[in-house]
Order: structure tokens, then C-alpha cells, then sequence
């Protein structure tokens, strides 16, 4: 798929590729907590509204930490379903979308 003039939504961005992401769009003011919904929802509907679509959804956002694992929960598991719903309702060609592509990464650290 080529990006050129695609609008890409991405959560996640402690380290690696979303660190870099993140990074360069909180430089433009950009933030999103994915484990609150209204934040979540917010930023999503604000792709929108800004770009008129989001073509691409990268759920990204993980951790690993089992002292909190009600938040890792939230993290690497409801906010991956919700933000695939959102992109989902979103990009629905039967809903009047123009399709796209829905990314849900995953960590190794994760086998651990």
C-alpha cells in the first residue's frame, strides 16, 4: 500500500517505531490516552474531521508490566478492540467509507 497522501492514525509510543511516531506527532500537539475512552474516541473522530478519513489504523499501544495488569489489559487488549471498531465503523464501504487497512501489532516481550 503506498502512504503517499494517506492518513494514518497509530497508538502506542513508549519505544521502537511508535516512540518515533509518537514522537513527532506530539512536536504538533497530538495526545491520546487509549484507555480512556472519550480521549480515545476524541482523537479518532479528530483524524477525521481535520483529514475528512483515516485510511490506516495501526493499533500499536502495549506494555508489559504485571504489577498493573488490570492496565495492561486495557492496554493491549480492549484498546486494540476498541480502536479496530472505531477504524472498523469508520472505513465501512457499506457505511459509506472508503475501505482501508487495520495494523494490530504485537510485541515479542509479550512470550515472555
Amino acid at each position: 500500500m503506498q502512504l503517499k497522501d494517506k492518513v494514518v492514525f497509530i497508538t502506542g509510543g513508549a519505544q521502537g517505531f511508535g516512540r518515533g511516531v509518537a514522537e513527532a506527532v506530539l512536536k504538533k500537539g497530538g495526545k491520546c490516552d487509549v484507555t480512556n475512552v472519550a480521549e480515545f474516541e476524541d482523537a479518532f473522530k479528530a483524524a477525521v474531521s481535520k483529514f475528512g478519513h483515516v485510511d490506516v489504523m495501526c493499533n500499536n499501544a502495549g506494555i508489559l508490566d504485571e504489577r498493573i495488569w488490570e492496565k495492561e489489559l486495557e492496554i493491549n487488549f480492549t484498546a486494540v478492540v476498541r480502536g479496530t471498531m472505531m477504524a472498523l465503523n469508520h472505513m465501512r464501504k457499506d457505511k459509506g467509507g472508503r475501505g482501508g487497512v487495520i495494523i494490530n501489532t504485537a510485541s515479542t516481550a509479550g512470550m515472555r
